[in-house]
């Protein structure tokens, strides 16, 4: 599946851009990976829990 930028919640964005270590890592994952976090943070009830994605799995 491709995401679009649209599907990409905006804390998310938002909170990855903040996080170098983290960006790197997202960016050095497959696409499935990619996708599997995308919609972890799509399930997501706040920024708090986006934030809590980010650091458990961009380590």
């Amino acid at each position: 599946m491709h995401f679009e930028k649209d599907d990409i919640p905006p804390g998310f964005g938002m909170l990855l851009g903040r996080n170098e270590n983290a960006m790197k890592c997202f960016s050095g994952m497959t696409d499935t990976e990619k996708e599997d976090v995308i919609r972890q943070a799509q399930a997501a009830r706040s920024t708090d829990d986006i934030a809590q994605i980010i650091e458990c799995t961009l380590r």
